[in-house]
This record gives structure tokens, sequence and C-alpha cells, in this order.
């Protein structure tokens, strides 16, 4: 019997074709199925997009009803406070018509943007809601003429309450001795610690800029209540002015801290960010001020060229009444200086925290001498002198001719010094018995006696010692 190999070869061919056939089919079923299967979720992601999107409209749509509902009831209230006060008059009238007009494109604004919303959607606007926009539209002219009508009589205006974004911590432990402006003492150091709800990834991109605009409040204003009271019962319309030997001028045309509102505005530079503070340069700002806000200083548009201002309150105005002669620190107050400041250096040690904000210190002697360098009292201690001791007047003068070379005298016990009222300096100058300085300001929690020689100017520091009221180790 012959074999028909060409028979075979047929018939398996005819069988892989089958079999590949029955393959092809499978693939292309299950690739249907999955297709089906695709396209049921994407129905399903779909009509939950849908749904997500008619929600958000309706919150949307809700939203802005709750808000002009909300705007009526304070015109409806702050009505009903100007005819209790009897303060409806003609001219407020027709102050509020005037300022309807004004207030009708930001009310048709709104409306559009409501009508929007509800025509999200939709192919057409109904007959029903264009009355519901037009009353709306009416509504919105009567606020306004509410409003402007409360505006024209002088109606109390909203507070906006802030939270500080930190606090800082400055050299400047009063506010005796801190500059009157910024950039006055450049070696002034001050640290800015965020409020554990700010994060410190809010800082990241500072150290780009060379200066900031610091926000902040007078804290330490003695005053402070009466200023914060709804009616500003306390508010004085003109101060007194340092560089103007007490000449008085409105408040707002200099930068006192009695303020209004007492908000002050300094310039710093930025020295760097560490453990998460930012570390600036320069500011005139008090120990424990809260920071409102910092924000970089642009060259282009902060810098005004043609800007102009009084001959008061140029960099040196003519006759100066903030001049003072050359800071002299003899060898006692240098001593005294750098045996204090060890002292408050081992303090930051023992209560931890932040360090402090001098390597160094000659550092700190540079801060100290930059501060004196101008008159820091107040305008009633210049105007008021009183006579220094002759022994401390003799060597306060001595010295300054001498050109700073003094006689060495005994330091003063940093931690605590054992009689305010006798300076270690002074006594070694002046035989034992000289009082310490008549005028002193704190830095760093560093206590600083001085005098300044009537006739010359010149300042002469006497003392100094860690001040333990700010230092935290008493209660004030």
């Amino acid at each position: 019997m012959g074999w028909d190999r060409q028979g075979v070869l047929e018939r398996c061919a005819v069988s892989a074709a089958t079999a590949w056939g029955f393959y092809l089919m499978a693939r292309f079923v299950n690739h249907r199925w999955h297709m089906t299967a695709l396209e049921a979720q994407l129905v399903e992601a779909q009509a939950a997009l849908e749904h997500e999107r008619s929600k958000r409209k309706a919150d949307r749509v809700g939203r802005i009803r709750a808000e002009q509902e909300l705007r009526t009831a304070k015109v409806q209230l702050q009505q009903l406070q100007l005819q209790a006060q009897g303060q409806q008059g003609q001219g407020e009238q027709g102050a509020a018509e005037a300022a309807a007009g004004a207030a009708a494109g930001e009310g048709e604004r709104e409306d559009a943007e409501a009508e929007d919303v509800d025509a999200d959607g939709d192919t057409g606007t109904s007959t029903g809601a264009a009355a519901n926009s037009t009353g709306r539209l009416l509504d919105d002219r009567k606020r306004a003429a509410a409003a402007a009508a409360l505006a024209a009589a002088g109606a109390a205006m909203p507070a906006f309450p802030f939270r500080p974004i930190g606090h800082l911590q400055s050299v400047f432990s009063e506010r005796n001795g801190t500059p009157r402006q910024p950039q006055l003492v450049p070696a002034a150091r001050s640290r800015l610690v965020l409020s554990p709800s700010v994060p410190a990834a809010c800082l990241e991109g500072i150290e780009q800029y060379s200066h900031v605009w610091v926000l902040y409040v007078f804290h330490a204003n003695t005053d402070l209540a009466k200023y914060l009271s709804p009616d500003r019962s306390g508010l004085k319309a003109k101060i007194h002015v340092p560089r103007l030997n007490g000449g008085r001028m409105g408040v707002l045309a200099t930068r006192s801290p009695h303020r209004p509102s007492p908000i002050g505005l300094s310039t710093a530079r930025v020295v760097g960010v560490e453990n998460g503070c930012l570390v600036l340069g320069g500011a005139d700002i008090v120990d424990g001020s809260p920071v409102l806000d910092i924000k970089p200083y642009v060259p282009f548009c902060d810098c005004l060229a043609a800007a102009t201002a009084p001959a008061w309150v140029q960099a040196e105005a003519d006759d100066e009444p903030l001049a003072v002669g050359e800071v002299v620190v003899g060898a006692g107050a240098r001593a005294a200086l750098t045996s204090a400041w060890a002292a408050r250096r081992e303090l930051y040690g023992r209560k931890g925290g932040h360090g402090p904000m001098y390597g160094s210190a000659e550092e700190y002697l540079q801060l100290v001498q930059q501060v004196l360098s101008r008159d820091i009292r107040s305008v009633n201690q210049r105007l008021n002198v009183k006579p220094i001791h002759p022994t401390a007047a003799a060597t306060a003068t001595a010295t300054a001719t001498a050109g700073g070379a003094a006689a060495a005298v005994a330091p003063a016990n940093p931690g605590s010094h054992p009689n305010p009222g006798v300076s270690g300096a002074a006594a070694a100058a002046g035989g034992g018995t000289a009082a310490a300085g008549q005028y002193h300001v704190v830095l760093e929690n560093i206590y600083i006696s001085y005098d300044i020689d009537p006739g010359s100017g010149a300042v002469q520091v006497r003392d100094a010692w860690v001040d333990p009221i700010t230092a935290g180790l008493v209660k004030a």
C-alpha cells in the first residue's frame, strides 16, 4: 500500500489553518469582552464626572446666593443703625444715588456670573430666570446705594483680624534705644521665628533677595489699648517729632509708632535662613514684636529715584538735633561689655533655644557704638539736660580730647550688678564715688549706662551688665 504524502500534507495544512482560525476567533472574542468592560467603566466614570460637575455647579450657585443674602443682611443691619442714630439726610441720599450708578456695573457682573452658572449645561435661559436676574440687579443697586450712604455718614468700617506669622527676636530689648528708622544701625540683628502654623517652607527662595519689607505690630506702645478701641478715643492727631526738637506734626506725616493703626513697616537686610528662622540685619524693631508679613524688596519698583521728602527727614538734616560727638568706650567699659556679653552667652546655653545674635564681643561692641552714634534720648531728656557728675564730665571731655584713650577701670559684675546705682567703671575713674551714667540702653538683654557731655557732645559708655528683667531671670 503506497503512502500518499501529498494528501497527508494537505490535511495537516487544513488542520493547522483551522486551529489558527479558532485561536484568532478566541482572541477577538476576548478583546471584545475587554472592550465592553472598558466601555462600561468609561460610562460609569462619565456619569460620576457629570454628577460631580452638577454638584459643584449647585455649590457655586448656593455660595453666590448666600453671599448676596449675607450682604443684604449686613446692609439692612447698618440701615437700622443709621435710622436709630438719625444720621440719614439729604446729603447722604445724594451720595447714595451717585454711588449707585458706579456700583451697578459690579452688580451686573455678579448677576451675569450667577446666570452663567444657572445656564451651564442648558440650551437656553427661561423667562423666569431673566425675571429673577432683574430682581437681583435691583436688589444689588439698593445695597450699593445703602453702602454708599453708610460711607458718607461715616459709619464704622469693619475690622480685619490678622494672625501674626511669627515674632521677631531682636537685640533691641526695649523701646528706648531702638533706632527711629531702619538701616541706621547696620550691625543690628534680629531673627524671625515663625508661628507653628506657618511652615518653614514659606521661606524658600527668600535668600535670593538682598532685602525684605517687614510688616509688624507696635506691641510695646504704652497706649496700645486706646488706639485699638472701636472709637479710637485716645487718638492724637499730632505728635512731637524728635528731629523737630518737639515740634508737632500730623501723625500720618511721620513714622511715629503712635498711629491710628499701630502697624510698623521696616526694611531689613537678609542675612540668611538658620534652623527655619529668617535672620535679618538693620531692622529697627523691638524684641518680641508680632510680625504680620514679610515681602521681598524689589528695587525696580520699590526704589523711587524721583521721590522727595521734607528737609527735616533727610539723612543729615541742617542743624541735626540728633547728632552727637564720638562714642568713647574706655578700657573699663570695654571690659564690662565683654564680660557682660560672655555672661549673656552662657545664659543662651542654659535656657536653650536659639543662640546669641553675635559670634564675638567685638561684633557686639560694634552694635553698641552704632546705636550710640545718634542721640537716642527722648525730646524731654534732650531739652532738660541734667549736669553729670563733675568727675565723670571731666573724664568724658578728657577722653574725647585724647582721641578715645581712657584710664583702666574695674569691670562690673556681668551676671547681676551688685548696685545698679553705682557704676564700676565710673567709680574707678572718680575715686570710687562717681554715679553711674544717667542714661541707659538695653541691647540684647545687656544694660548699658552712659553719659553725654553737654559741651562736646561726646558719648561716654560707663558700665554694662546683664539685665535680669529683659533676660528673663526675674519677673518684671
